[in-house]
C-alpha cells in the first residue's frame, strides 16, 4: 500500500475477470473489502479464497440486490472489546 491508509473498497463483479483480480489484488495491498458477485457457488469460493473480505452475494442490476448489498438491510459486525 506504499505508506497509505487502508480504504474500505466494494467491487462488483468480484467473483470472476478482472473484478477477482482488483478484489485479489486489493487484498494483497491490505484494504478492507467489500465484494459483491451474482454467482452463489463463486462467492462461496472467494470466501474462502479471501476470508478477511466481506462477501455479498447479489445481483445489483435488480432492486432487491441493491437492498440486499445494503449495509442498512445486514446486521452491523460485531466487534471485540479487548
Amino acid at each position: 500500500m506504499s505508506g497509505s491508509p487502508a480504504r474500505t473498497i466494494v467491487v462488483v463483479g468480484a467473483t470472476s475477470g478482472l473484478g477477482h483480480q482488483a478484489a485479489r489484488r486489493l487484498a494483497a495491498e491490505g484494504h478492507r473489502l467489500v465484494l459483491i458477485g451474482r454467482n452463489p457457488s463463486r462467492t462461496e469460493h472467494l470466501r474462502g479464497e479471501l476470508p478477511s473480505a466481506t462477501v455479498i452475494t447479489a445481483d445489483v442490476a435488480t432492486a432487491t440486490g441493491v437492498s440486499r448489498a445494503s449495509p442498512r438491510s445486514r446486521p452491523a459486525p460485531t466487534t471485540s472489546t479487548r
